[in-house]
């Protein structure tokens, strides 16, 4: 039987270590290492050093002193995105309380702030981390209406360390297709009327403020 390969994410690494391991030195050994641009090292190294990499390749030198991790079998790759998630958001799908993806409000949603929702202590997150991904994009998904609201990027962080996020808002997210068919009058083309509809409206008040205002 071939032996599975097991994920050791480089720029992860720290949640598979104790909190103090970042303020030292750490060598992952012999493993199979696919880098950001580059070509794949066979049985290279990666040298972190308080919590940082300081160092990839085949031939890289161990620091004296240095905690190793034998990598071999292995594949170490930078940190995973997940561009579509509703972690930190929802814990349980079938949960009423616990989800907080998606609005049964009708109006349109699009000034929906996923940040309102977000739960950094949710237990997904380190279990979603482990399996090394480090960042992730939290989507809403459509509820009632077919404009379902922002997204936000944001870092796992390390054990012991904060979920951070990075960018709010990334995107604005509506349904089409089959969804948004269901949710403006049963056609794919009316979906994308709606939308286009909503986007000139967005586009007419960004222009005529004042009026709106003096309404």
């Amino acid at each position: 039987m071939t032996p599975r390969l097991r994920w050791l994410p480089a720029a992860g690494l720290a949640s598979l270590l104790a909190a103090p391991a970042t303020a030292q030195t750490v060598a992952i050994t012999n493993a199979r290492i696919h880098t950001v641009s580059g070509a794949v090292i066979e049985r290279g190294t990666v040298v972190i050093q308080d919590g940082r990499i300081a160092a990839v390749g085949a031939n890289v030198t161990v620091p004296a002193g240095a905690q190793v991790i034998d990598g071999a079998g292995k594949v170490v790759t930078p940190g995973l995105l997940d561009s579509n998630t509703g972690l930190g958001t929802t814990e349980v799908d079938a949960a009423a309380g616990t989800n907080d993806r998606s609005s049964r409000n009708e109006r349109i949603t699009a000034s929906a702030d996923p940040l309102d929702n977000l739960n950094p202590f949710s237990t997904l997150i380190p279990v979603t981390r482990v399996e090394g991904i480090t960042r992730a994009v939290v989507v809403p998904s459509p509820g009632a209406s077919f404009v379902a609201g922002r997204g936000l990027l944001m870092q796992l962080g390390n054990l012991g360390a904060a979920v951070t996020v990075d960018k709010n808002p990334v995107a604005l997210y509506a349904a089409i297709g089959e969804e948004g068919a269901s949710l403006t009058g049963g056609t794919r083309a009316t979906s994308l009327s709606r939308l286009r509809e909503i986007l000139q409206d967005a586009r007419d008040y960004d222009a005529n403020r004042a009026a709106f205002i003096r309404l």
